[in-house]
């Protein structure tokens, strides 16, 4: 029954170009939460994109805004976040970058004192603002207004003169052949800046990001970094990660 109820979703998908929870679960006679496990699984297959409320068709070179990535799966952004949170150290100088797991993050860094956060997100220098015990600094650039992100050569040439003790950025996909990935060029060449001028790494991804193919890839599957994630990786994953030695924090 499922399996026939998703081939109807996609093919709705494909006539209508979104679907809404609701209204397939009138269609389908089915609850909510049938249709949004529903929705879940043909996300993890690459197949819809989940929205707020529904989904649209996949595209490898377009991601959701982030205030709709944001109420995707929030409680295991959260559960993320906390994780990397526990990394930081009182004293530490870290880049946090754009995104709804990074933002999630920087939640948990509230109330921290001698911490110096440098990003590229307005919305995450605006959230770390409050706390007087912790240094904000932007970097420069043009700003990417969907998402409130700073980006492109003056951000690049900024962050090659800086170095950091930790970096925490998000990621759009692992592909198991291709390695890490991103939907935009942008966040890509940030993250490869990055990686150089930290003492470590950490990429928080749930565990929908491992076997999602995104359109630009920014680190192999060996690159030396901390996973951090709400669940333990795929097997395939795992082994090439115990192989190369790169940690993996996870609940």
């Amino acid at each position: 029954m499922s399996a026939a109820r998703q081939e109807e979703i996609v093919r709705r998908l494909t006539e209508f170009g979104r679907v809404q929870v609701g209204e397939l679960a009138s269609a389908f006679d089915v609850s909510h939460e049938t249709i949004r496990r529903d929705l879940t699984e043909l996300e993890a297959r690459g197949v819809v994109r989940r929205t707020h409320g529904g989904a649209v068709p996949f595209a490898a070179n377009r991601e959701q805004p982030v205030a709709d990535r944001a109420r995707i799966r929030a409680r295991e952004k959260s559960q993320i976040g906390l994780l990397a949170a526990q990394l930081v150290e009182d004293g530490m100088s870290i880049f946090i970058d754009t995104g709804s797991t990074p933002s999630a993050c920087a939640r948990f860094l509230l109330g921290r004192v001698n911490l110096t956060v440098t990003t590229n997100s307005l919305d995450i220098a605006k959230e770390l603002a409050p706390s007087t015990g912790i240094r904000v600094k932007l970097v420069p650039g043009n700003l990417r207004r969907k998402d409130n992100a700073l980006i492109g050569p003056e951000t690049l040439a900024h962050l090659q003169r800086c170095a950091f003790e930790l970096a925490i950025v998000g990621i759009g996909g692992c592909d198991q052949d291709i390695g890490w990935m991103d939907y935009e060029g942008d966040e890509s060449e940030i993250r490869k800046t990055i990686a150089p001028h930290v003492d470590r790494l950490a990429i928080l991804a749930d565990d929908s990001k491992f076997g999602r193919r995104a359109s630009v890839q920014t680190f192999p599957l060996d690159q030396s970094l901390v996973v951090i994630t709400n669940r333990k990786p795929p097997a395939a994953f795992a082994e090439v990660f115990a192989d190369n030695d790169i940690d993996i924090i996870a609940p």
